[in-house]
């Protein structure tokens, strides 16, 4: 509602809930020494994004660069990782608005048509330049890419590995040595993983960039590719909702006792006597199988 009511105040918005939420994460993350996803490129756009919409509000070369890091990698992100829109979980949740709201935010400033603080693209003031809604994007990953190299993998690689559960963003996609990931990383052998993983971030970054330019040219296709990626975190939320709902189905089913029933009840509850405790005492217990289907069976 804030969004559709008022645009104009969602950099604003933007600016107070970021740190809180990063805080917060850090806090929670810090605990189980998964502090280090904070080093990603997403903490670094949205942050970015900070700097432009408080430093530079008015310069339209400076806001076509994070508008391209915030409607490309940021945004696709969501598809990538599989983010899920699950309302009773603070973390999912701020993964979420990590990836989505810097996207909300440069898609109100460049539409907004009012001469309000945040408006940038007021009629001519924002035409299309590839050098900054692609190169400049692709410039600032490429600086994050060694600038983390550096510090993750070189600096701070032997604390991440002696620290006992330490997570970090590689770690975390290595980590199924049966997906797609690890196979795609062993491409070249496993001494390469690591430059592997390198390069396909960088074809992420230079795939996902490219389209900003149309998002940016075309309010229509900027719309369309906004409802199909929020449509797509929703989808992915529902599934995940799916999946708990029907394991506690699962474990609910198999915490009920499954034996036979002396006596004068009947299958399934069918029968309006009462087992008592004499009854279950007495009863034959039976284990849980495809042939035994049902549990409150009667022993004839």
């Amino acid at each position: 509602m804030l969004f559709v009511g008022r645009p104009d105040s969602f950099p604003l918005i933007h600016s107070i809930t970021f740190p809180l939420l990063v805080s917060s994460r850090l806090y929670v993350y810090q605990k189980k020494s998964w502090h280090y996803f904070l080093f990603d490129f997403c903490y670094f756009g949205n942050v970015l994004l900070m700097l432009q919409v408080w430093l530079f509000p008015k310069d339209p070369r400076v806001f076509m660069a994070v508008f391209g890091v915030s409607a490309g990698p940021l945004f696709t992100a969501v598809i990538m990782f599989r983010n899920s829109l699950v309302f009773h979980s603070f973390d999912k949740l701020t993964s979420c608005y990590i990836h989505i709201c810097p996207f909300l935010v440069t898609f109100t400033m460049r539409w907004s048509n009012n001469e309000k603080q945040f408006t940038v693209c007021l009629e001519e003031g924002c035409p299309i330049s590839v050098t900054y809604l692609w190169l400049a994007p692709m410039l600032i990953y490429f600086v994050h890419q060694i600038v983390y190299g550096l510090i993750v993998q070189g600096c701070l690689r032997k604390a991440i590995e002696s620290r006992e559960g330490s997570l970090t963003l590689y770690k975390h996609l290595v980590a199924d040595r049966q997906g797609v990931v690890w196979r795609a990383l062993h491409i070249c052998g496993h001494r390469h993983r690591l430059i592997m993983f390198s390069l396909y971030y960088v074809l992420f970054a230079t795939l996902s960039t490219l389209p900003a330019l149309l998002w940016y040219k075309l309010y229509a296709a900027h719309v369309a590719f906004a409802v199909l990626v929020i449509l797509i975190c929703i989808n992915n939320g529902g599934s995940f909702y799916f999946s708990v709902f029907a394991n506690d189905s699962i474990k609910a089913e198999e915490r009920k006792p499954s034996f036979y029933i002396s006596g004068k009840g009947k299958i399934g509850g069918q029968s309006n006597n009462k087992v008592t405790p004499s009854q279950i005492k007495g009863a034959t217990r039976v284990p849980n199988s495809p042939e035994n289907p049902t549990r409150n069976a009667i022993k004839s």
